[in-house]
């Protein structure tokens, strides 16, 4: 991919550049990344906005790779300490010895959503054909919990470092990783928070580099600076360049992964400010499951370098159609590592019943199966109110 950028960019372009190899999964916000995506609505992500990689003027070095790198990645090494739905950053202590994984129950924890669909390891099919491979499926059958990587009490089974928990995704408690928000040029506090910079930093592992992970800090000697560019409001992408939706209607996503770790993923949006996860997760957007490549352009696609190319398979959605299923890179799913997903998903007319526009927050989520983390990237977009006779969502 080309990178237009200024002179003045010419340090983050580089670190940018050398971190490549780390982008496993980003919103396709930028608009040289669609040739081949007629009518994308993909807005430009803040990751993708802060960092300058789409060739916008603004950048605060923040050394992100398509606005990939921003991520929880906890890992049982960095974060010893738990509680019950998630993690402390304050101390490492207890958590290796414990007999508490800090994982979800499958039976008690996460929603049978997969149930019949070829997500569900059970099902053992990959485009409807038959296939006898256990690396299928984002999560097992929670009426069978007895299968692989569950005991029969529904514990996990597998690695302790995989948090991600892709087969629950929305499980963990992310409340722990969002920062304060500011606003002014004194930086004063908001009040409000924001998990669309969910980035742990660990500068000691494994390479003792400080640029390993990109965004801002979380680690007890890395605190974020309340001063960051990235947490004032007053930085946020102009209201004059930010994408447009209308209450009520529907949406073209794409997001691209160039290594397929599995999971799931969400998208939401939320227009009160309240950027924690909580909120997130109570405004989920449904995607519409008639969409096909046929009929729609979803789907998903191989992108051996940005573009769009050729068509892999349909989408998997959940049974309740707020999920959408991520294969692993295994050669039973037949998907190759880096692979591009088109979605389209329903604006709710309840986002806005008013007269006028809301300035709101897309935020989406991937909970990864066989990673260590849980992928954010957030979007300022502006919801316009319903149009009379538009049918509500």
């Amino acid at each position: 991919m080309s990178i237009q950028a200024s002179n003045a960019k010419i340090a983050v372009v580089a670190a940018t550049l050398l971190a490549e190899v780390d982008a496993h999964g980003h919103l396709n916000g930028c608009d040289l990344d669609k040739t081949g995506l007629p009518n994308d609505d993909t807005p430009l992500s803040r990751q993708q906005f802060f960092s300058g990689y789409c060739g916008t003027e603004y950048h605060w070095n923040n050394n992100y790779v398509n606005g990939a790198e921003n991520r929880v990645t906890r890992n049982i090494e960095m974060y010893k300490d738990g509680t019950k739905n998630g993690w402390t950053n304050s101390t490492f202590a207890e958590w290796a010895d414990s007999e508490d994984t800090l994982l979800p129950n499958v039976t008690t924890d996460c929603a049978n959503i997969w149930l019949g669909t070829e997500a569900d390891q059970s099902v053992r099919k990959v485009n409807g054909e038959t296939v006898d491979s256990d690396e299928l499926g984002v999560c097992v059958n929670a009426q069978d919990p007895s299968a692989a990587p569950w005991d029969t009490d529904g514990k996990y089974l597998g690695d302790r470092r995989v948090t991600g928990t892709g087969c629950c995704g929305g499980w963990s408690d992310m409340s722990q990783f969002e920062q304060e928000l500011t606003s002014g040029d004194d930086n004063k506090p908001t009040g409000q928070r924001t998990v669309c910079y969910t980035m742990d930093f660990y500068a000691d592992f494994p390479t003792n580099s400080a640029g390993q992970h990109f965004g801002i800090p979380t680690h007890p000697d890395q605190q974020p600076d309340k001063s960051h560019p990235a947490l004032n409001l007053d930085n946020r992408q102009p209201i004059k360049d930010r994408k447009v939706y209308t209450a009520g209607t529907s949406v073209d996503l794409s997001w691209v992964s160039t290594v397929m770790h599995g999971g799931m993923v969400e998208y939401s949006i939320v227009c009160d400010g309240d950027e924690t996860y909580a909120n997130f997760k109570n405004n989920r957007l449904k995607f519409d499951k008639t969409c096909t490549h046929k009929d729609g352009e979803c789907g998903m696609y191989s992108v051996p370098s940005t573009e769009f190319k050729e068509f892999i398979r349909e989408n998997i959605i959940s049974n309740d159609d707020y999920w959408a299923f991520v294969p692993e890179s295994v050669d039973a799913s037949k998907v190759p590592a880096n692979a591009g997903f088109r979605d389209r998903v329903k604006i709710p007319s309840s986002l806005n019943t008013g007269k006028d526009d809301k300035q709101c927050t897309l935020g989406w989520f991937w909970w990864g199966k066989n990673s260590s983390g849980v992928f954010t990237a957030c979007s300022d977009i502006i919801i316009k109110p319903a149009v009379s006779g538009v049918r509500s969502n």
